[in-house]
Formats: C-alpha cells, sequence, structure tokens
C-alpha cells in the first residue's frame, strides 16, 4: 500500500511537473508567435508610411541574388558551363539594372542618386569583361596554355570588383539623407 501511494505521489508530481513544462512551452511559442506578428505589423507599418522601404528591399534582394549567383563564376571551368551561366546571370542583370534605374528617378538626394548611377555603369561595364575573363580563363585551361593563373587573377578581381560594386548599390540604397549628411560631415 505504501508503494502504491509513493508511486501515486511521484505520478502526481511528475505530472505536475510535465503540466508545467508544457504550459511554458506554449507561453515560449506564443512569446514566438507574438514576436513574429509584431515585426509583421511593423514592417506594414513602415511600409505604408515610407512606401519606397519595401522597393528598397525587393531591390536588395535582387541584388544579392546577384552576389550569390556571382560566385558561381568559379566553378565555370567548360564552354557549356559558360553558355549556361551567362544564360542565367543576363536576367537578373537586367532586372536590377531596371530597378535601379526605376528606383533612382524617385530619389529626391543627388547625391545618392549619382552614387547609385555609378556604381551600377560600373556593373554594366564589368559584365562583359567577367564573361570576356571567365570565357579567357576556359580557354586556356582547356588548350593547357600558359596563363592560367594570369587567366584566373584576372576572373577573380573582375568578380571581385562587380561584388564591390554590387555592395555599393546596397549600401547607398539603405542610405538616408540624413546618414550621407552626418557621414559627409566627419
Amino acid at each position: 500500500m505504501d508503494a502504491a501511494c509513493t508511486s501515486f505521489v511521484q505520478a502526481v508530481s511528475t505530472l505536475r511537473t510535465e503540466e508545467r513544462r508544457q504550459a511554458r512551452q506554449r507561453g515560449l511559442s506564443d512569446s514566438q508567435q507574438a514576436n513574429a506578428a509584431i515585426k509583421t505589423v511593423s514592417w506594414r507599418t513602415v511600409d505604408q508610411h515610407i512606401p519606397a522601404s519595401t522597393e528598397v528591399r525587393k531591390i536588395i534582394r535582387v541584388c544579392k541574388g546577384i552576389l550569390e549567383y556571382l560566385t558561381v563564376a568559379e566553378v565555370v571551368e567548360s564552354m557549356e558551363d559558360l553558355i549556361t551561366y551567362t544564360k542565367n546571370l543576363g536576367p537578373g542583370m537586367t532586372k536590377m539594372a531596371k530597378m535601379i534605374d526605376e528606383r533612382q528617378q524617385e530619389l529626391t538626394h543627388q547625391e545618392h542618386r549619382v552614387m547609385l548611377v555609378t556604381s551600377m555603369n560600373t556593373v554594366k561595364e564589368l559584365l562583359p569583361v567577367l564573361i570576356s575573363g571567365i570565357k579567357i580563363f576556359v580557354t586556356t585551361k582547356t588548350s593547357r596554355s600558359q596563363g592560367v593563373e594570369e587567366a584566373l587573377k584576372n576572373r577573380n578581381f573582375t568578380f571581385e570588383k562587380m561584388s564591390s560594386e554590387i555592395h555599393e548599390i546596397i549600401r547607398v540604397l539603405q542610405l538616408t539623407s540624413w546618414d550621407e549628411d552626418a557621414w559627409a560631415n566627419k
């Protein structure tokens, strides 16, 4: 009888502990859901009052996608790979250029507009240079000619320059006139 009572008391204690644990988990889950809801409401409020912020986030997402795809250049080792790479990169670059052109027309801060246009023009100029650099690397490597290292360095340099300019585009998109004025006065 004592053993049964002891087991019953332990079972009730365990049940209470389990109920508390489940309640804590529910509370944590509810808090996470509330946090997500608050973030969503906050972004919607920002988007309603500052419609450009939605566009800026979209452009930044496209820019980051281009940055990710640019890294594929490092694994292009055949002409077939280069053709596929070029076909896949082209539409994204066109979309990014169009979005940035539309955005720069909406900017009221002249310096931001100039910085955005300058960086985008540099990216446009570097795209054929990158494709040529990859082609030279592939041709040199497949023909086992001298200069593979130099072709690799040229490809990587162009890749880094394009990446740097796209990062600059992202930075400029995130600036406000206050940011730029404060930075200029340092």
